[in-house]
This record gives C-alpha cells, sequence and structure tokens, in this order.
C-alpha cells in the first residue's frame, strides 16, 4: 500500500502488461462508485514527474470515487522502452497507450484530469475517444508547447542530445524545475524531488525523459484536436504559474467548442494538485459528478 494513503481506502495498484510494456497504475478506492453511476477518474501526471504529483489529492478522491492514477511509460515505476521503439514517446503514442490500458481495465468510461504534458494527453484522448472520456479536467495543461526557460544549463543540455542529458543532468537541475513550480520555491519538497530522481535515475529513466522534453519544446499543433474535444471541460490553473503561464488560458477556453468552467487558484503555483488539494479535489469532484 502507498504510505501516503488511509487505511481504510481500497488499493489494488499493481503493474499491468501492455503491447509496449508494464504499466504501474495506482488503482485505489471503491472499486464502483459509492453511487454506483460515477465513472474512475483518470490521473495523468506530467513532465518528470509520476502519479506521486497527485499524493496529495487522491486520498481526498478514493473516499467516493475509484482512483486510477498511471505512472506513464518511461516514467516512475513502469517500464522504460527505447525512444526510438516508441514513437519517441510522441504525445499521440502516450496517448494510446493509455486508452489501451483503460481497455485492459474493462474501463467503458471514465473521467481524465491531466496536469502539464498529462493535459495534452489527456486533450489527445477525449478527441480520439469521446464516447469513453466522459469529463475532462485540465490542470495547468502544455497544449501550445513551451520553450524551457528555466536557466540556460537546461535549455543547453536539452538541445545538444541524449548522450550529453544523461551525463549532465543531476538532482540539482531536477529540484531546481521543481522549485520553479511552485509558488514558494525555498519551500520545496524534498521527498518529492527523492520521489522524481529515483525514478529518472533508473535504467532507461533519463532518456525517456530528454525524448518527451524534445516533444514538449516540438509541441505538435493541438487546435484541431481542442475543437473536436467533445467531453465537457474544466481548466484549473495557478496565478503563480511560472512554467506555464496562466495567460495561456484564454487560449485554451477560446478553441475549446464547448465554454469550459475556468478557476483560477490565488497563491498557487504550476501543480494545483499538490499546493491546493482540498480545493482542486472539490473543484474535480464537482465537475465529475
Amino acid at each position: 500500500m502507498a504510505p501516503w494513503l488511509d487505511d481504510d481506502i481500497p488499493d489494488r495498484s499493481r503493474l499491468i502488461a501492455g503491447s509496449s510494456g508494464r504499466v504501474f497504475v495506482v488503482d485505489v478506492g471503491p472499486a464502483a462508485s459509492v453511487s454506483g453511476s460515477s465513472p474512475p477518474i483518470l490521473l495523468l501526471h506530467g513532465l518528470l514527474a509520476t502519479h506521486f504529483s497527485f499524493e496529495a489529492i487522491i486520498p481526498l478522491l478514493a473516499r467516493s470515487r475509484r482512483v486510477v492514477a498511471v505512472d506513464l511509460l518511461g516514467c516512475g515505476d513502469s517500464d522504460r522502452p527505447l525512444p526510438r521503439d516508441v514513437e519517441n514517446y510522441s504525445i499521440a503514442w502516450l496517448a494510446e497507450r493509455i486508452l489501451e490500458l483503460c481497455t485492459i481495465l474493462e474501463l467503458p468510461a471514465f473521467d481524465v484530469v491531466g496536469h502539464d504534458l498529462g493535459g495534452a494527453i489527456a486533450v489527445n484522448m477525449a478527441a480520439s475517444d469521446p464516447d469513453r472520456v466522459r469529463r475532462l479536467a485540465l490542470l495547468a495543461p502544455i497544449v501550445f508547447g513551451l520553450t524551457f526557460a528555466f536557466d540556460g544549463l537546461l535549455e543547453i543540455e536539452t538541445a545538444l542530445g541524449v548522450e550529453v542529458f544523461m551525463r549532465v543532468f543531476r538532482r540539482a537541475d531536477l529540484r531546481r524545475m521543481i522549485a520553479l513550480g511552485t509558488s514558494e520555491p525555498e519551500r520545496v519538497d524534498e521527498t518529492e524531488v527523492d520521489v522524481y530522481w529515483d525514478r529518472l535515475a533508473r535504467r532507461g529513466g533519463r532518456e525517456a525523459a530528454h525524448a518527451m522534453m524534445g516533444q514538449v519544446r516540438s509541441m505538435p499543433d493541438l487546435r484541431d484536436k481542442l475543437r473536436s474535444v467533445a467531453p465537457p471541460t474544466a481548466i484549473i490553473w495557478g496565478d503563480r504559474d511560472r512554467i506555464v503561464s496562466v495567460a495561456e488560458a484564454e487560449r485554451l477556453v477560446a478553441l475549446l467548442p464547448r465554454t469550459p468552467r475556468l478557476t483560477v487558484l490565488e497563491g498557487c503555483g504550476h501543480n494545483p494538485a499538490r499546493e491546493q488539494p482540498h480545493e482542486v479535489a472539490r473543484l474535480v469532484l464537482a465537475h465529475c459528478e
């Protein structure tokens, strides 16, 4: 059982074999919703992270809903295929693998919460399989691309290729990125840094991370996919987000065919689910009721 999960919450977390490798899935909460009518909530994490980015919100959601939080292939405790064998971890490929996982889990419908890169994956899923994606919640999603402006060193490390990245990218670089994403950088959670770094440092972790960073730097045009998103959508952003500016929320709202619910959280950084979990849980449960 996850150490941060309450003892009385059912935990079915496990590795699940798919066509491209094993995926680690946190599967917690009631096997069916208390009401018997609401589908599971699927959580998709962001770049360089794992399901642990949702560790504060999962127990809040799992009191009444089945929660499925995935470590994307290449991340966390999931397998790490070579980038050349998996379309360099393209966003479309990652979305296909999550949809495949949902088929294996026999989920005919589900609500999706996507943060950061997970938001782009969620948009692809909603556009390609609207019959199964019932509700969509996007937390500071990366959907218009991103220039890595964390610092000059990281930009050089990323641009020069995977070999250089693997030699020079260290825990201190990861910590700087996490600090940039928090509303108060001096309050970085060192446990979070340790969890992410432990997984990145495993065999194949940095190769996969470099490939995903490349996908974000050359983000495919998602405007057509955004225009075809049918499920009702909620957008949640922190007003102190220094990684993906909250100003992008207006572009996102303009492209979605159904006017989404937009909530900007005061005093919040890039990951609202970590900084304001109770408020985000309330918003997600209200949207996905």
